[in-house]
């Protein structure tokens, strides 16, 4: 489906934006691609890494 006819879907079910005004395509377009971002966003910050251990030390230099 695509904008025009989501915007058309949206205003015949008397449905309206935020703002309370009608819906048009290049609004269903940057509400969906502000949607998708989002999820992108929140998959990436949910992801889980494996702990890495690796060798390390700590050396005090004694002279002063």
């Amino acid at each position: 489906m695509g904008y025009r006819k989501i915007s058309h879907h949206l205003n015949e079910k008397g449905i309206l934006t935020e703002g309370g005004k009608r819906w048009g395509s290049n609004t269903v377009f940057s509400v969906l691609k502000r949607y998708e971002e989002r999820e992108k966003r929140l998959k990436f910050r949910n992801k889980r890494y494996e702990p890495i251990r690796s060798k390390m030390w700590i050396e005090f230099d004694t002279k002063k």
